[in-house]
């Protein structure tokens, strides 16, 4: 493993329809036999969906570092069935993370962040 990426933002999904729950920054790490990628070495700072910021601090990183942002869901079902329903293939092979992967994630905060408009 190597480190890819230092202080990359995780906003964790629940449910189906997937709802941002958690908002976590950590370490992005990339498997040099596979290229899959996992984020480590968590904050000790977590900003949670019932804390009144949430949101604004869900904005702050889309708008400060859109390239350092994840969206991870609790099954691939839900992130199927999201990307799916705005036009994404889902084209996740073996763990890795492909560049659409990157585009739908900054896509599906967008619309989320407009619903609660």
């Amino acid at each position: 493993m190597r480190m890819n990426s230092i202080g990359v933002d995780v906003i964790l999904c629940f449910q189906d329809p997937p709802v941002p729950y958690e908002l976590w920054t950590g370490d992005e790490w990339e498997c040099l036999s596979c290229g899959s990628t996992l984020v480590a070495g968590w904050s000790a700072t977590c900003t949670a969906h019932f804390e009144p910021d949430f949101v604004a601090k869900i904005r702050l990183c889309l708008e400060a570092r859109p390239l350092k942002l994840r969206v991870e869901f609790e099954s691939q079902a839900a992130q199927r069935n999201a990307m799916a329903a705005m036009g994404f293939a889902y084209a996740v092979e073996g763990g890795v993370r492909r560049l659409s992967d990157q585009r739908f994630d900054q896509a599906f905060i967008r619309q989320w962040l407009t619903v609660l408009a």
